[in-house]
């Protein structure tokens, strides 16, 4: 059996792993894949870049930032070199990217990657995806830790507005963000 047909393999049992709660025993599995994709080969590497992502995905759902933000770097390393900016995976990167940084610490760096991910997600996903309102739900959070109301009212309005259409206006995930606005209105409003 060829190498990538073995990898590939290894790839699906990893993803259900990975999906179905088990990312502790997806991850030896994408480390096994990413040491079979070592070369000097355009596809490898490619594919070492995805692989990548997936190991951090992994280290991300164990809450360990400093290894998923690692190999969420590398991950960007490569597939910066065989896509363009615009490239929807690369908008999801930044956003997971975005959330060790803060999650470590560094909301400012958080921040900034957010913000790389932003037009990205909006330009592939359309106005009610999930990926949008989380870009939305991120930067609101960040910006709020960050003590910009302002900022933070106008992502919470962004996010507010694609609940109402998907969930409706009782769903309590709607009722809260529509909180979490009052809340950064009336701080902003004390800062004046």
């Amino acid at each position: 059996m060829p190498i990538l047909e073995v990898l590939e393999a290894l790839n699906v049992q990893a993803q259900t792993l990975r999906d179905g709660g088990n990312p502790e025993k997806a991850l030896p599995l994408y480390m096994e894949i990413a040491e079979g994709l070592q070369g000097d080969n355009d596809t490898l590497n490619l594919n070492l870049g995805y692989t990548y992502g997936n190991i951090a995905l992994c280290h991300l759902a164990m809450q360990n930032h400093e290894k998923a933000l690692h190999f969420y770097e590398e991950a960007l390393k490569i597939l910066r070199r065989a896509h363009d900016e615009r490239f929807p995976l690369l908008g999801l990167l930044y956003i997971r990217v975005g959330i060790c940084h803060s999650a470590l610490g560094d909301d400012e760096k958080g921040l900034e990657f957010f913000l790389k991910a932003e037009p990205i997600v909006e330009a592939n996903y359309d106005s009610e995806h999930a990926d949008v309102a989380n870009v939305y739900q991120n930067l609101a959070g960040v910006l709020f830790k960050l003590n910009r109301f302002q900022e933070a009212g106008k992502y919470l309005k962004k996010l507010a507005a694609i609940q109402m259409k998907v969930f409706g206006a009782k769903d309590a995930r709607t009722l809260s963000t529509q909180e979490a606005i009052r809340t950064a209105e009336e701080k902003a409003q004390q800062e004046r």
